[in-house]
């Protein structure tokens, strides 16, 4: 948590640079599911699901761990970028079917594509993502209750 407290920029993406090796043993379904973001020069300059990105675009590729942290001016952008993209939008929208359908690194690739600047906030630390019952067991095994 200190790297996303102490992250002082309009707009921070929480991202794990050695993402891959958690994902080692898994079904090529889930790590083509895996939110993954494109960075060139230090931004962001792309996020979606990892079947959808070309490595070679970007300087590397790391995922995204779910985690934001906006500046109220940032924070005001994107709720009015999303209620425009609402009303006047059809059609597929990035990685999801519709506007309606998107998910969150739909709308932040939109707000990068309308030039706001995120920055990556790498973390360092314990953290585990859990997607299935066996990921619950493993983060148990590493995570014992004290």
């Amino acid at each position: 948590m200190e790297q996303i407290i102490n992250f002082d920029g309009d707009a921070g993406l929480v991202i794990d640079q050695n993402w891959e090796k958690s994902y080692k043993d898994k079904s090529k379904e889930l790590i083509d599911k895996v939110t993954v973001i494109g960075i060139r020069n230090n931004f962001i300059v792309k996020i979606g699901y990892k079947m959808n990105i070309d490595y070679d675009d970007y300087d590397k590729l790391v995922e995204f761990i779910g985690i934001i942290k906006l500046s109220k001016k940032i924070s005001q952008i994107l709720t009015e970028v999303f209620l425009k993209l609402e009303i006047h939008h059809h059609g597929k929208f990035h990685d999801s079917p519709s506007v309606k359908l998107a998910v969150v690194p739909d709308i932040l690739d939109e707000l990068i594509i309308n030039k706001i600047n995120f920055l990556p906030i790498p973390i360092n630390g314990n953290w585990y993502e859990i997607d299935t019952m066996e990921d619950l067991q493993q983060a148990k095994k590493i995570f014992p209750k004290n």
